[in-house]
């Protein structure tokens, strides 16, 4: 993020002038960033779209398993253990 100091110096160009070379290179810099940071939000949002699905798996699984305990409680009220 740009500070205060800078932001002034950079629009008054009293204090200090940037010559046009300098700014074509912040301006480059800036647009090669803005690239990175892109990229790396498709990644992350890639990365969520994986959680979810693997979350649904786990809760899925996971009721599966219950389902499976209730069965086998279910069979096992006669006092016969099940294996």
């Amino acid at each position: 993020m740009i500070d205060k100091e800078r932001l002034e110096t950079i629009l008054n160009n009293n204090h200090k002038c940037y010559g046009t070379a300098n700014l074509i290179l912040e301006s480059k810099l800036v647009k090669e960033l803005n690239g990175i940071i892109k990229k790396l939000n498709d990644e992350v949002d890639v990365l969520v779209v994986k959680n979810d699905a693997l979350t649904k798996q786990k809760e899925y699984l996971q009721s599966k398993l219950r389902e499976k305990e209730i069965t086998k409680v279910a069979k096992t009220t006669d006092g016969r253990e099940m294996i």
